[in-house]
């Protein structure tokens, strides 16, 4: 038996005892990815290892931190089985709340934040969605957060190499879909 079976083995063992809401939250994230660092990684491990993130997001008043921690994790082994919608649509969910809340709270789900709109990024990036890799990025510069300037760097960057030129709506084109001439500016 291996090291990653030998853990869920004394998980599994632990879990079907009474356990505080905290230590079962994190027994069922560390069996998570104890299913994921087998050897034998294939689609079923992986499924196991997102169906306990799931009975983790089923959880009754479960917290945003643990909400964020198994949407994290759910969406990364949806990435492990080439399933990026899923994974996006998990790190969609994350990046719907804006961290606020006391500095220590704000702090951690900054982290979680940030981690779901960057590896949504990577992963538009890897689908060729440039555009859309754009807007999240912009939408990231846009915060308050500590990583704001890295995501308006990151978003400068995909413009630069994929030569995303969009017009702000003053400078747009009128409707004909003509450049306006300087008589018709001049007017």
């Amino acid at each position: 038996m291996g090291e990653a079976d030998q853990c869920i083995a004394a998980l599994e063992n632990l879990l079907s005892s009474p356990l505080p809401r905290y230590m079962r939250l994190l027994a069922l994230s560390i069996q998570a990815d104890a299913w994921v660092t087998k050897e034998d990684t294939h689609s079923d491990t992986l499924r196991k290892a997102i169906n306990l993130c799931t009975e983790i997001l089923d959880t009754p008043n479960l917290g945003l931190a643990w909400k964020f921690k198994a949407l994290t994790q759910r969406a990364q082994f949806y990435e492990r089985m080439n399933d990026q919608k899923k994974a996006l649509d998990d790190y969609a969910s994350i990046l719907a709340h804006t961290p606020s809340g006391s500095s220590a709270n704000k702090r951690r789900d900054w982290h979680w934040f940030y981690n779901a709109g960057f590896a949504s990024i990577r992963l538009l990036g890897q689908l060729q969605d440039w555009d859309g890799a754009l807007a999240l990025a912009k939408k990231l510069a846009q915060t308050s957060g500590p990583r704001a300037r890295e995501a308006a760097a990151y978003a400068r960057r995909i413009q630069l190499e994929h030569f995303i030129w969009q017009d702000e709506p003053e400078n747009a084109a009128p409707e004909t879909g003509k450049p306006e001439t300087p008589a018709q500016t001049a007017s």
